[in-house]
């Protein structure tokens, strides 16, 4: 009798395996990136608790926090499941990185679980809910991205769908900061209000200052703490694009991202964005230099940038740029934010 011989996956076959669930898995990866960061919608919770003793009432009229932190779980959920279900294809890559992950997520788990107050500790406070189990999910989806972006195509689909949310997120703050907000508008409200609660539409109140970009994310520092990872980012793409297309769509990307990082008067943004392109200087001088054309035609673009969201705001853009290097040598109260920045009428 003739023993029939097992056919041995090839290398070829196993990285098409690889390739195959690690574009799978993409899906719930992508979803956190492009939709995630642009939900608003309306959630009334109770404010219980530790919360109830300093909050301004006895419910949190929630627009920004809570349904992102329900829809990043829940596709941070899908995404295990899916990992779990590919295990024996996937091989774990071997990183350092995990054991300072592990390392906070234990710390995570033993403050959450010994804190006096378990409910703010886990779900978060209102206006951020983002507690232990966010906290969680964001160390899952580092782990999840590093064992399953494989290649460039990978790679392209992760900045891509980056660039996508960060792009709408950038023209909704512009909008905003020259006076034509959509989430101010009759429409706007209409988006982000219950169907039992869009009787309230007309007497919805938002109580920003005027020429400030809070888009999405509802604090203007977190506007600028976004656009600090962002726009380095933009800028790197920018000098690495080749095709003339590519080159004056990250051009154009790069002076959206840093008007935002601007437009939202975070010097905290700004700082961070700064200390981010030093070490791009620090680490891409060469290609910086030898482009010297885009290094010319970034910098008058972002010169460009200030001087019209300066004369619009009145001189606040260059009074908030001067303000910086005093800041940072004592604390200096945080103008025009109030606790609760938007209330029903």
């Amino acid at each position: 009798m003739s023993r029939k011989k097992k056919k041995k996956s090839t290398p070829l076959k196993i990285a098409r395996a690889r390739t195959g669930s690690g574009n799978l898995l993409l899906f719930p990866l992508l979803f956190i990136l492009t939709v995630v960061p642009l939900i608003v919608y309306l959630k009334v919770i109770p404010v219980e608790g530790a919360a109830l003793e300093i909050w301004l009432s006895e419910f949190n009229w929630d627009f920004f926090s809570y349904y992102k932190a329900v829809f990043l779980l829940i596709a941070t959920a899908a995404a295990t499941v899916i990992f779990f279900l590919h295990r024996r294809q996937l091989a774990i890559k071997k990183s350092a990185i995990y054991y300072p992950m592990a390392v906070y997520a234990l710390l995570i788990l033993l403050a959450s679980v010994f804190s006096e107050y378990k409910g703010t500790a886990f779900y978060g406070f209102p206006d951020r809910y983002e507690g232990a189990l966010v906290l969680l999910a964001y160390l899952m989806i580092c782990f999840l991205a590093l064992n399953f972006v494989q290649n460039e195509k990978h790679i392209r689909l992760i900045l891509g769908s980056l660039f996508v949310s960060a792009g709408l997120i950038g023209v909704l703050g512009i909008f905003q900061f020259f006076g034509l907000d959509l989430l101010r508008s009759e429409a706007g409200k209409i988006l982000i209000l219950p169907v039992g609660f869009r009787h309230l539409a007309e007497e919805l109140s938002f109580t920003f200052e005027k020429h400030t970009i809070y888009a999405t994310l509802y604090n203007p520092n977190y506007v600028g703490s976004y656009m600090a990872m962002l726009l380095p980012l933009a800028v790197a793409v920018f000098y690495y694009a080749r095709p003339r297309k590519q080159i004056y769509a990250s051009f154009a990307f790069s002076c959206l991202m840093f008007a935002a990082l601007i437009g939202c008067n975070s010097r905290a943004g700004i700082v961070g964005a700064c200390m981010a392109f030093l070490f791009l200087l620090f680490f891409q001088h060469r290609i910086i230099i030898t482009n010297w054309k885009r290094s010319i035609s970034l910098v008058l673009g972002f010169v460009l940038i200030i001087l019209v969201l300066n004369a619009v705001s009145g001189g606040r853009t260059l009074r908030t740029l001067a303000s910086i290097v005093p800041a940072a040598s004592g604390v200096e109260p945080v103008e025009g934010l109030e606790l609760r920045d938007i209330v029903p009428g």
